[in-house]
């Protein structure tokens, strides 16, 4: 199943891969970035997309611009437009992921922390390998400064 969002750049097939596929292999930093961006072109794997993704966010940055099909396409597009795809899809992981490195937050953070610990949810909070328990109620500034 396909679908376009945002630039239309990526299409999705939804698929969940073991493990092994979702992380970031160390063998991308040896592949030349145009290959990884064709690769980004025709996967239709959210979790492929997003560990690619990851790897030129981290290495090039947002502003990297892909130039997919001869027009600028920077990361941060592609990020944007895969936000709004893995939320399409309740796939919460990659929201989390997506959202983290489009550095995105939530205003009233301890009102919606709040009601999940009322509720006796515990919850992790932060970005992908830098994630922190949240198990009482905290003020705002002590969220961020965790964050």
């Amino acid at each position: 199943r396909r679908h376009s969002f945002v630039s239309g750049k990526l299409s999705v097939d939804i698929k969940i891969p073991s493990d092994a596929n979702r992380r970031i292999d160390s063998a991308m930093d040896s592949l030349n970035v145009q290959d990884l961006i064709e690769e980004l072109k025709s996967s239709s794997d959210l979790y492929e997309q997003t560990d690619i993704l990851h790897f030129l966010f981290n290495k090039h940055g947002k502003d990297f611009d892909t130039n997919i099909d001869g027009q600028k396409c920077t990361v941060e597009i592609l990020l944007q437009e895969l936000y709004e795809k893995v939320g399409f899809y309740k796939v919460w992981s990659l929201v989390r992921h997506s959202a983290g490195m489009l550095m995105k937050t939530v205003d009233d953070v301890e009102q919606v922390a709040t009601d999940l610990l009322v509720r006796q949810k515990n919850f992790s909070m932060g970005q992908p390998n830098h994630e922190i328990q949240i198990t009482q109620p905290l003020p705002r500034a002590a969220f961020l400064e965790k964050i």
